[in-house]
């Protein structure tokens, strides 16, 4: 059976238990996050828990459990109450499809039987802890412990982590305050500002890409997004409640998309560290060549040394790059909620697509679509609904990271929500259509353009590779005609233009990548395909302070 059917059971069983002391069911509400360990893999779990609902003469629970990875689509449970000692639980991971569950209680522990696994669960004020013993399969027993909590715990530290892992942080992390979703977008900013720092340090200006554009700068939002005067504090109001939603999902899709950017970032300049760790072996490997030359006469002697300049001058870029990428590794940790410190050991790589015979981006075939499934659209139109019922003034923060006005975490614009409001919301709305359609636009210029980039990156090297090799060949030949000097000019010349070749491949991919992400950022698709994931389905009128808690008198 799949291992988030039984969090669904432990969930269920607390529940009844609780309920059943008085014949009242709990208001249990809120969001829950922990982890799952099946033998020696840890996985991270959240669940947004709503109240029971009545149906007919039942009380039916319906939630979602998310592993805490940016592609999981989640699965869904249905609990119903049948009497205070079954209930039904429906799920595709049970086999019939449902199952009635028996419960017998001892204080704050229950145990139970669904064959062939043996459950016991046990509750605290906020804490569950399951185990399960699978007597069919041992290999497959279970533990799990889930706390009442809005923010996810940390990781495991000096982790190497996948993108899916840690896009999956910024998805599932819960930003409560401005100041805890800043720090994804001032990441950003940090790095541009590190990068900038280590230009004047390297001889081989080319390792950071620039000839091929400013792609750290291309790592940013998107689109605007609201802010509500008090995030996260669900309204009652059906219409501002829907309001606050979409625009929480809106922020949630931009910080995703910075750390997939940042991801991409760090696996370029990783790829071109590599390539350059190559390329010194490569050039130490010629300059015995060399010394070989200098010892039977056909290179003057001290060529070699020569030669050996330049490896050193690479040696020294070598070393910056390293500590660039240390201080990136802790700028991207910090982003998802981990030690800057120990937080991340790693990047598992990324295999990108054969660039060179891709179509390119027509903006035309896909803007409309995108402002169909646009949440800051969605959001503009609630709020549009709820200035026709106000009966007060409500202000939500109109946030602009990448507009021309400065607009951003210090400074932002207001939307008034209010009766006498409704024509200025609809402008809004229609500015936000234009720009949708601009930032289509954009995303198309940069996608074509790293495919062209990359043709021509690729171009460059090959043909500087020929010409390596021919004066390689020289060499080799012990050609009579060689200026020493000259020659190794050349030959330093000829590659260090390899190397930044390879360095705008790389650059290149990255910035294709990025502009593939912000693609799938504006038509929800990929990992922003279900940005209201854990998120309330309704309003929450109380705070889960105000109600009992389980296993509660």
């Amino acid at each position: 059976m799949n291992k988030t059917y039984f969090i669904a059971k432990m969930l269920a069983l607390t529940w009844i238990l609780t309920s059943c002391k008085d014949g009242n069911l709990p208001n249990l509400n809120g969001r829950y996050q922990g982890f799952m360990t099946i033998g020696n893999a840890r996985t991270q779990i959240v669940a947004q828990v709503p109240d029971f609902k009545k149906e007919s003469k039942v009380r039916t629970l319906t939630f979602k459990i998310y592993p805490t990875l940016a592609s999981s689509a989640g699965n869904q449970y249905s609990l119903t109450i049948l009497d205070k000692e079954t209930i039904e639980l429906k799920s595709s991971q049970i086999y019939s499809g449902s199952a009635n569950l028996n419960l017998n209680s001892d204080k704050n522990c229950v145990k139970g039987t669904a064959a062939p696994q043996t459950i016991i669960a046990c509750w605290e004020q906020n804490k569950f802890t399951l185990s399960i013993n699978d007597k069919l399969n041992p290999e497959k027993s279970i533990l799990i412990n889930l706390n009442l909590d809005k923010n996810l715990a940390p990781l495991e530290a000096n982790k190497i982590l996948s993108i899916d892992e840690l896009v999956g942080r910024a998805k599932f992390n819960n930003y409560t305050v401005t100041e805890e979703s800043e720090r994804v977008f001032q990441a950003q900013k940090s790095i541009g500002v590190a990068r900038g720092n280590l230009l004047p340090k390297l001889s081989l200006k080319s390792l950071l890409g620039l000839a091929t554009g400013d792609y750290v700068s291309a790592v940013g939002t998107v689109l605007p997004f609201l802010f509500p005067g008090n995030w996260y504090k669900w309204e009652a109001s059906k219409e501002l409640y829907q309001a606050e939603k979409t625009s929480f999902a809106t922020l949630r899709g931009n910080e995703m998309n910075m750390v997939e950017g940042l991801y991409y970032i760090i696996l370029r300049d990783q790829q071109v560290l590599e390539r350059l760790k190559k390329h010194i072996t490569w050039m130490k490997q010629i300059q015995d060549t060399i010394k070989q030359s200098e010892k039977v006469g056909t290179v003057t002697q001290g060529t070699a040394d020569y030669f050996g300049l330049n490896i050193g001058i690479l040696e020294r870029d070598k070393i910056n790059f390293e500590a660039l990428i240390k201080i990136q590794y802790a700028q991207l940790a910090e982003a998802s909620a981990l030690s800057p410190i120990n937080g991340i050991a790693g990047l598992i790589a990324i295999s990108v697509p054969d660039l060179s015979g891709m179509d390119a981006l027509d903006p035309s075939t896909f803007f409309k679509e995108a402002q169909d499934y646009s949440y800051e659209l969605k959001s503009l139109g609630f709020l549009l609904k709820a200035a026709k019922t106000s009966q007060k003034e409500i202000y939500f923060n109109f946030f602009d990271l990448e507009g021309n006005n400065g607009i951003g975490f210090g400074t932002h614009s207001q939307i008034l929500v209010s009766k006498s409001q409704q024509e200025e919301i609809s402008k809004k709305i229609d500015e936000t259509k234009s720009l949708i359609e601009l930032q289509s636009s954009m995303v198309a210029n940069e996608y074509n353009q790293a495919l062209d980039s990359y043709q021509l990156a690729e171009s460059n090297k090959n043909t500087s590779l020929k010409r390596f090799n021919w004066l390689i060949s020289r060499l080799l030949q012990g050609d009579g005609a060689i200026d020493s000097e000259e020659f190794v000019n050349e030959l330093t010349d000829i590659q260090n233009k390899i190397i930044g070749f390879t360095a705008d491949e790389a650059t290149s991919a990255q910035m294709w990548l990025m502009a593939k992400s912000k693609l799938n950022r504006l038509m929800l698709k990929g990992y922003y395909s279900d940005l209201e994931a854990a998120l309330p389905d309704e309003p929450i009128v109380k705070s889960r302070d105000e109600n009992s808690h389980v296993g509660g008198n």
